[in-house]
């Protein structure tokens, strides 16, 4: 038996060595195949981390563009806004009224710019003056606000004088102020002479105490008529000036990135480049600058040209930013594959070493056994301490839908079902449990809802939105694990939805207002419609939308105007982001034609580049331009025409327009007429002198009353006294405001003159030019009403030509007549100034001496008379020799009338005639006499 069973021994003991080397063998390939295991494993797990780290980066990249982008559309909007106030100022400066201080104040009031735009400053009106009208300017300006100056004083080509400010007592700005002097604005105002759009100043030292903001001026050129010429040196020539607002950088940029902690930051440069010195604003500033909370992970840089300037936005992303986009579930990732990496190497060396040491292990089964578990609980308790380290709620469902792992922050983000999260818990039964307490919100129909939740939760592809009944929002992502589970990872993205909601609001506003802007709007690309306004479909007579769409936007234009302003309806020009303001006409879709302007500016459609053309119905307008050119140019034929001229006075009833018939019949300069008053051109003295008239006039106007023949006069250049007379009616507006007076006037001069040679003639003498009978009578009364007041007398001396027929018979009437001139020259010369010589019929003449204290005066006076007559006359190389009777009346010791002491004088003349002529008889002896020839007296 032993013998047999030798071999049989030796052969078991060599079957259990071959078995131990094959065994050996075996384990040897064992184990190398655990480390290619755990290093598979391994990379698997890395390669599975930058996967979720990439895609996560992808979200947060996408999101920052869309934000940046947002901002960037946010601050052209608002400068767009600035510009519709601007072009409402220049339509006000436009009208055909010049425009007050008070009426600009009135409309910088109800514009209320500085509570309704952020930022936005005082608006002004600007002035261009050039050099040769620098005079009558200042003059004007004097007129109506005697302090009126041009600062800073000094002589130069032009000036651009500040003339309306909404609020006069804005920092660095005031009536008067030439802005020209400033290189920056002068720059920005010339450039918006020359491009007919608005134009924006560089960055200018802010005044207001902000200090994370500068100042910048928008200036839009105003020309002489409504319309931008389009040749360059038109425009030069049309410009009146401009009108410009300041801004300050902060309101225009700042308030967009929003939060006390914004997930982007932006800065803002004056240049296509951010050289020093260049920023405008900087979101971050007294609080973190972009990236220094260490190096920013995301930037973006954009440019934007607003009036005429590239602007350069640099955008970066905060550590909030970061943090609200960096989620677990790579760190997730990378634990649990290393965790199960290691798992499956030890499963594996424990196969590959269990056969060579099922010996060991059996006597150390139980010591191992009690280390392994000690093992896996510090593996389970790291990994759980990883899983409550992060900021997402984790759970982990197994093959059966029960819930294997979870931590507290999962159990924190749903508080109604808090206390069914617990190991062992079955998905649906929790979900079902939600459901029962209204975890979530905006649940109409439970059974779909369920069928939808539980269908993502066993079938996940891309992460949800959840929003619960608390008003938060919560991102779920789940992915399936190699076992069947599942893992989910909820996040927190309620502020982000917040933002999300504030930018939709505010894109769904920027909507609403192209929906009921009253301007047509159309964006288009590549000449195509893509979307049009309701005010775009009713302006082309279009029966809907759908009409426009895909449309040639050039096909609108009409034929005769499409090689000069189709193109720029289709694109702005290469590297502009606007086109400036064109009229144009289109071609309606039921066949009409109507005028427009139009303005092109790039903008963003469905997340593309387009362009939106803005259309302004300017035909009534045309039309009434058309109106108004015909009425004026009628106005001007008439005007040419008339023999009268035309006027207007504005509210202040000064001169603002007399027409060029007045300056051909009245030898003036303008200046010495335009910006006058009626008093002011009269002079002070013609004032005085009439004061009863002035007064009236002054108060015609001030009641607003028409007024009819109003005649002063007017001295011309040469010195000259040219009467005028005028009719006007006052200007009343539509609102019933008065704006001052128009009319017409007339040279009455040549007509004052005939007019006063037919008083003269009525009261005069035609041969010898003394006063007549009628005029002789007239101051014969007002000598002895005098006389009666003062207490004096009046003589009357009554002068009879003798042997004045014999001269007329032997010499000819026309001698005759030469020697009663003669005689009326005599007679004038021997008596004072304040006496009357009058011719009273015939050869008779007749003088009166006023203030006579003593009757010997008259008598003195009638002697020096007897004198002159007697002296022999030359008529014409023949000698005429002839005396007079005189008869003297006194007042009132004669007579008490006229007619009586008139009959008192004849008789005591016709008394001297019958004593031999050529002497002087008084009507009563005066008493006492004075001492004088008897023979002489009577």
């Amino acid at each position: 038996m032993p013998m047999i069973g030798t071999p049989r021994g030796g052969d078991t003991m060599r079957g259990r060595e071959a078995g131990v080397m094959d065994f050996g063998q075996e384990a040897g390939r064992a184990r190398d195949l655990q480390w290619v295991l755990l290093v598979v494993c391994l990379v698997a797990t890395v390669l599975l981390y930058w996967y979720a780290k990439s895609v996560q980066g992808d979200l947060a990249r996408s999101q920052f563009e869309r934000l940046a982008e947002q901002v960037r559309n946010a601050v052209a909007a608002r400068a767009e806004i600035y510009a519709g106030v601007l072009h409402s100022a220049r339509g006000l400066i436009l009208g055909p009224e010049s425009v007050s201080p008070e009426e600009w104040r009135r409309f910088v009031e109800s514009l209320d710019a500085a509570n309704r735009y952020a930022g936005f400053g005082e608006v002004i009106a600007v002035s261009h003056v050039p050099i040769t009208e620098h005079p009558a300017f200042l003059s004007r300006r004097q007129q109506a606000d005697p302090r009126f100056a041009i600062t800073p004083e000094g002589v130069r080509p032009d000036y651009l004088v500040v003339t309306h400010l909404g609020d006069t007592a804005a920092v660095g700005m005031a009536p008067g102020l030439d802005i020209g002097t400033d290189p920056v604005m002068r720059e920005a105002a010339e450039r918006a002479r020359d491009t007919g759009s608005l134009a924006v100043t560089g960055a200018r030292s802010a005044n207001h105490g902000v200090e994370n903001s500068v100042d910048l001026y928008m200036f839009l050129p105003v020309y002489r008529s409504s319309v931008t010429p389009d040749d360059l040196e038109v425009r030069r020539a049309a410009l009146r000036g401009w009108v410009g607002a300041r801004v300050r950088s902060d309101g225009l940029m700042g308030g967009l990135v929003g939060g006390p902690t914004p997930h982007i930051q932006f800065q803002a440069f004056d240049a296509r480049a951010a050289p020093p010195g260049t920023l405008l604003f900087d979101s971050a500033l007294g609080d973190q600058a972009p990236g220094s909370a260490g190096e920013s992970v995301l930037t973006e840089t954009t440019h934007l040209v607003v009036g005429g300037r590239t602007w350069t936005l640099r955008f970066v992303s905060t550590p909030a930013f970061e943090a609200a986009h960096a989620t677990s579930q790579p760190v997730i990732v990378l634990i649990v594959g290393i965790a199960l990496s290691f798992a499956l190497w030890s499963v594996a060396h424990l196969l590959a070493t269990s056969r060579a040491r099922a010996a060991a292990i059996a006597e150390r089964m139980t010591q191992a056994s009690r280390e392994s578990e000690d093992r896996a609980m510090e593996a389970e308790q790291r990994l759980m301490d990883a899983i409550e380290s992060v900021s997402e709620g984790f759970a982990l469902w197994d093959a059966d839908d029960r819930l294997v792992l979870f931590n507290n922050r999962y159990r924190e983000l749903y508080p109604l079902m808090a206390d069914r999260i617990r190991q062992g818990a079955r998905f649906q039964d929790v979900i079902r449990l939600a459901l029962e307490r209204g975890q979530f919100a905006g649940v109409d129909d439970v059974g779909e809802w369920w069928s939808r939740r539980l269908e993502a939760h066993l079938n996940p592809r891309h992460p949800a939105e959840y929003a619960l009944a608390d008003g938060r929002w919560l991102l779920v992502s789940e992915r399936r694990t190699a076992d069947g589970g599942v893992v989910g990872v909820s996040t927190d993205i309620t502020e982000l939805k917040r933002r999300e909601t504030d930018l939709e609001r505010s894109e769904e506003r920027y909507r609403s207002l192209i929906e009921l802007s009253p301007n047509a709007i159309i964006v288009h690309k590549d000449n195509r419609i893509l979307y049009v306004n309701p005010a775009a479909v009713a302006l082309t007579r279009a029966p809907d939308n759908a009409a426009l769409i895909g449309s040639r936007v050039a096909d609108l234009v009409h034929p005769d105007y499409r090689p000069t302003s189709g193109e720029p309806l289709s694109a702005p020009p290469e590297g502009a982001e606007s086109a400036p303001h064109i009229e144009t006409k289109l071609v309606c879709l039921d066949g009409s034609v109507i005028d427009v302007e139009a303005g092109l500016r790039a903008t963003t459609f469905a997340g593309e580049s387009a362009q939106q053309t803005i259309l302004t119905d300017i035909t009534e307008r045309k039309r009434a331009e058309a109106a108004l050119r015909e009425s004026e140019q009628r106005f001007r034929d008439i005007a040419g025409a008339a023999s009268d001229w035309f006027w207007e006075l504005g509210a202040d009833l000064r001169f603002t327009y007399v027409s060029n018939r007045f300056f051909t019949v009245v030898p003036v300069r303008r200046e010495s007429m335009l910006g006058k008053t009626h008093a002011e051109v009269a002079g002070e003295a013609q004032v005085a002198a009439e004061p009863k008239k002035w007064n009236g006039h002054a108060a015609d106007l001030a009641a607003r009353r028409p007024f009819r023949d109003f005649s002063y006069t007017i001295v011309d250049d040469d010195g000259a006294d040219h009467h005028v007379r005028e009719n006007g009616v006052p200007i009343i507006d539509e609102a019933g405001n008065f704006r001052g007076y128009r009319g017409t006037g007339t040279n009455v001069t040549e007509l004052r003159k005939a007019e006063e040679q037919l008083r003269r003639m009525a009261r005069h003498d035609a041969l010898t030019g003394l006063p007549n009978r009628y005029l002789f009578m007239d101051r014969l009364s007002g000598a002895m009403a005098r006389s009666r007041r003062n207490g004096t007398k009046v003589a009357l001396l009554f002068v009879d030509l003798d042997n004045f027929k014999p001269v007329n018979d032997k010499l000819g009437h026309e001698a005759g007549d030469l020697l009663l001139r003669k005689m009326a020259d005599r007679l004038t010369g021997c008596v004072r100034e304040t006496d009357t010589v009058a011719r009273y019929g015939g050869d008779e003449f007749t003088i009166i001496m006023t203030d006579v204290t003593d009757v010997t005066a008259a008598a003195n006076v009638a002697s020096n008379l007897l004198g002159a007559v007697s002296n022999p006359f030359n008529l014409d190389g023949h000698e005429a020799v002839v005396g007079g009777s005189i008869g003297i009346a006194v007042y009132p010791d004669d007579a008490e009338t006229t007619d009586g002491l008139i009959r008192q004088a004849d008789g005591a003349m016709y008394e001297a005639k019958g004593q031999g002529k050529n002497c002087f008889r008084f009507a009563t002896p005066p008493t006492p006499v004075t001492p004088i020839d008897r023979r002489t007296s009577r």
